[in-house]
């Protein structure tokens, strides 16, 4: 089998799956009954998935129950039953963009890889209007979505979904797999959209992210030591420098200065505040030019989020973490 699609499920219904399913069954130039398999894994809740559903498409579906583990350890189950010779993590809301997507996914399969990231798009909500905006996310390697890998690849290199990470888990994960594979191929034709769900906990609240950036911040260091353990140590320093700029620029936006988020932003610089003091000597021995580049990435991406405020400079704001009580 060359590809099989692994997809926790928690409370998400029949109809919720529907489209993902259905974006599925109408793949055009693949034989979906002996080229793909469906594992889908219930992550020990109550909503159970129809037989009757199940049962109505065509090619293989495996539905397993799991005792609660959170996504990142119903991930790793479903990879631990995994037998095809690609795996490709999805989201039960999402769907597949267009009926040539595992088309074109084989086509770069068929030449063999270690991992492949294909461009995607993100459905947002108009607010406004009601209707929807779709952004392309081009070489992304934040995300799982529209990543594929070779399953021996990931056994051979150890790289597992860490199940204390629960929250941010894709970034360390995916950047983990991306830095480690010999052979990683890039498709710039966007295969599969990343679903707007008004019940998705993160796209519903506007304050997820300051609520669940602490997360981020542990994510980040469990990249950082997987990278020491393997002697990664550049993209061990790397990743500390990606993760210091980033909450500093991230703290400049407005929804991190709004009193009512004071909370939010404590518990935050406390968490960066051990963050930073285990790892602040890799962070100073990131070569200058590798800090710029950084720096100026970083930037670009807030930028083009519609947000650069710097209130305070990098040198004062890492004054006020180093002396928080």
């Amino acid at each position: 089998m060359k590809l099989q699609l692994l997809i926790p499920q928690f409370n998400e219904t029949d109809e919720v799956m529907r489209p993902m399913l259905e974006s599925i069954s109408t793949q055009q130039g693949v034989d979906l009954k002996n080229e793909i398999e469906v594992l889908i894994g219930n992550d020990g809740s109550d909503t159970r998935l129809s037989a009757e559903f199940l049962g109505s498409f065509s090619y293989p579906i495996k539905y397993v129950s799991f005792d609660h583990s959170g996504l990142p350890g119903t991930r790793g189950r479903l990879f631990d039953l995994a037998t095809a010779d690609y795996v490709m993590f999805c989201d039960a809301d999402d769907m597949f963009l267009t009926n040539l997507a595992l088309y074109t996914i084989f086509s770069f399969l068929d030449k063999g890889c270690d991992a492949l990231v294909c461009d995607f798009m993100e459905e947002v909500l108009n607010r406004k209007t009601g209707g929807s905006l779709f952004f392309p996310h081009k070489k992304d390697i934040t995300f799982v979505h529209g990543k594929i890998y070779r399953r021996q690849f990931l056994i051979d290199n150890g790289i597992e979904w860490h199940p204390d990470v629960k929250g941010h888990e894709d970034s360390g994960y995916n950047c983990l797999a991306i830095k480690v594979a010999k052979d990683l191929k890039y498709c710039e034709t966007p295969v599969y959209l990343w679903k707007w769900r008004e019940g998705s906990i993160c796209r519903k609240d506007p304050l997820y992210v300051p609520k669940t950036y602490t997360r981020m911040i542990y994510s980040n260091g469990w990249l950082v030591k997987d990278f020491l353990d393997r002697d990664m140590v550049e993209e061990a320093k790397y990743s500390t420098a990606i993760l210091v700029y980033g909450t500093y620029y991230m703290l400049n936006k407005p929804i991190w200065l709004d009193p009512m988020n004071a909370k939010y932003r404590y518990e935050t610089e406390k968490c960066f505040q051990e963050y930073y003091r285990e790892h602040k000597p890799l962070f100073l021995s990131v070569d200058p030019q590798v800090r710029n580049q950084i720096i100026a990435g970083t930037k670009r991406r807030v930028m083009n989020e519609g947000v650069l405020l710097e209130k305070f400079t990098f040198e004062d704001w890492i004054r006020h973490i180093e002396g928080m009580e």
